[in-house]
């Protein structure tokens, strides 16, 4: 998983690779949390901009994912969810 990080973080089809990674998870939630402390541990051990910059894209697409469900978005009146980088 971190070789595909190091691969993203210097091609301009980021965007791309990182949703390709999200979607692979078929939407469990376990393989999306293993994604997001992968990235977690992926950008600190450097402690590069770069890193940092391509972890907040990955950790938007897995919000994204996590809060994409059908359910969340028929239940009237609900609060807004709040993401990760949110907190």
């Amino acid at each position: 998983m971190s070789s595909w990080l190091d691969a993203v973080a210097d091609d301009r089809t980021q965007e791309m690779a990182l949703d390709v990674m999200v979607r692979a998870t078929h939407g469990r939630t376990a393989a999306l949390h293993r994604l997001y402390v992968i990235a977690c541990g992926w950008a600190r051990s450097a402690r590069h901009p770069s890193r940092a910059a391509v972890a907040a894209l990955f950790w938007r697409h897995i919000d994204q994912a996590q809060y994409a469900r059908p359910e969340s978005k028929e239940r009237a009146g609900a609060e807004p969810r709040i993401t990760e980088e949110e907190r």
